[in-house]
């Protein structure tokens, strides 16, 4: 049987064709980068790098879809390759159980990529997937946060410099344009969800608001091999 039967049907062989040629970079397996994985991977995207330096918390389950009960204290890059290949045992995925920083991102990263999806949490790491991602000339897009949000209906896709409501976003935003980086070039998938009433000091988050993040992020990634 044929896993992509219906991706097929709907794009054609010669688009389906042109997205097994693709290879993804994934960075950061969480809420909003799980989901972005798993959508590409059911989607037909057969090579991927992913990058995540964390075990599966039982914290983790009320929103990240690649991780089971089973799963808790396993590193999850791993658990998401065994997810993947169970899917589609023919899948190329290289995995990094590494956190990214100036001193390796050179020797982690390998620059053959098509495209790179930042889900990382951490705005320098944000920052400096952005600017190696430039650097390379590899498209970019950068998730914001999910966190505290309430209603998918909120979230957005569009350029950093048009995006609001995020605090994250406020801060790439800050850093990228005293690096003299254009900030309008960068895509970035973000909520413009401004209850107060949801911004706590601890950071909380639902699966509705994450993974809609995650499949936006994944269609973005899928359609712009398409085009």
């Amino acid at each position: 049987m044929d896993y992509y039967e219906k991706t097929k049907g709907l794009i054609g062989e010669e688009k389906f064709n042109l997205i097994q040629t693709k290879r993804v970079l994934i960075v950061g397996l969480g809420g909003v980068g799980g989901t972005v994985f798993m959508s590409l991977v059911r989607s037909g995207v057969i090579h991927f790098h992913i990058i995540d330096f964390d075990n599966v918390e039982e914290t983790n389950l009320n929103r990240q879809v690649l991780y089971t009960l089973n799963d808790v204290g396993k590193a999850k890059v791993d658990v998401a390759k065994d997810f993947a290949l169970s899917i589609n045992p023919d899948i190329d995925i290289k995995v990094s159980n590494v956190k990214l920083s100036e001193e390796n991102i050179d020797d982690v990263l390998d620059s053959h990529y098509d495209y790179i999806c930042d889900a990382v949490d951490d705005v320098n790491a944000k920052v400096m997937l952005t600017k190696y991602a430039i650097s390379h000339n590899i498209p970019l897009i950068v998730s914001t946060g999910a966190a505290n949000k309430y209603d998918p209906t909120k979230i957005k896709i569009s350029t950093l410099d048009k995006s609001s409501g995020d605090r994250l976003a406020k801060k790439m935003r800050e850093l990228l344009r005293k690096e003299n980086i254009d900030i309008s070039k960068i895509n970035c998938a973000y909520s413009n969800e401004t209850n107060e009433n949801l911004s706590r000091n601890s950071l909380n988050s639902l699966i509705f608001v994450t993974s809609s993040m995650g499949l936006l992020i994944g269609d973005f990634i899928f359609k712009s091999f398409i085009k």
